[in-house]
């Protein structure tokens, strides 16, 4: 989950120093994440992840995108079409990466562990994700700090 959700937090808090002259871009950018994001929550029901291994491998993967947009946002050569269509792959695999996640969890755990600790699986889980937020942040203002 870490290695998902920071760059997603860190791509999504950078939106507003996307360099452009559209003043538009950091709003279409906002619901581009919001419905690529839904889209790939849903893609989890039709497509469903098999193996941890195999969500680990796109979440690795995932990071090629993201270094793609931070590549193309610090210019003011970079490609509003370029960034929007980064942000919605970006988004897509957050969220069904996330989900995905979610949905593989208990059936890594013994079936007798599983039932009697449901509560704290889905606050470890809810742990993850608020430490990811909160790391993604941090990145975003360590990048801001650096003027990048």
């Amino acid at each position: 989950l870490l290695i998902t959700l920071i760059p997603s937090f860190l791509v999504g808090s950078w939106f507003t120093q996307v360099k452009t002259t559209w003043m538009q871009l950091p709003q279409i950018l906002f619901y581009t994440r919001i419905g690529s994001d839904f889209v790939g929550r849903i893609a989890t029901v039709l497509i469903p992840p098999n193996t941890v291994r195999c969500l680990s491998w796109t979440s690795l993967l995932r990071l090629v995108p993201v270094v793609l947009f931070f590549m193309n946002t610090l210019t003011y050569r970079g490609n509003d079409r370029v960034t929007i269509v980064l942000v919605s792959v970006i988004a897509f695999l957050s969220g069904y990466l996330v989900t995905g996640c979610f949905q593989l969890s208990p059936g890594l755990l013994s079936e007798r562990v599983r039932d009697t600790n449901v509560s704290k699986q889905a606050s470890l889980l809810n742990v993850a994700f608020s430490v990811s937020a909160l790391g993604g942040l941090l990145a975003s203002f360590v990048l801001i700090a650096l003027g990048l």
